[in-house]
């Protein structure tokens, strides 16, 4: 199976990408327009102008929404039954195929 990290990037990844490195009233104007959820771009935007445009950070960041879902799912489990019920939906997340594809998109999915 080829690792989702030599690909290169997808139409729609490579769009939020180029959207994301214009200048932030620029991407708010043109989100503003759009149908997709406006703060992935904006967040986009930080991690460029923090550590880089390399395809690694712009799917890094779908990632790191992933891993905060597995999180909180283990949060809310914890909280509202018991730690073992916690772990069980963290996992349950973490290996979920839907979840777990989409970890690895450059786009809001994750």
């Amino acid at each position: 199976m080829e690792n989702v990290f030599n690909q290169s990037l997808w139409g729609d990844e490579g769009f939020s990408a180029i959207l994301s490195m214009k200048s932030l009233p620029e991407i708010i104007s043109i989100i503003s327009r759009d149908t997709s959820p406006p703060l992935w771009n904006i967040w986009e935007w930080v991690v460029f102008n923090t550590l880089g445009t390399d395809e690694i950070y712009i799917r890094g960041l779908a990632f790191t929404f992933f891993l905060g879902t597995v999180f909180f799912a283990y949060k809310i489990g914890s909280f509202l039954f018991s730690k073992k019920t916690g772990l069980f939906a963290a996992i349950f997340t973490f290996l979920n195929p839907f979840f777990f594809i989409y970890a690895f998109e450059g786009r809001m999915y994750s």
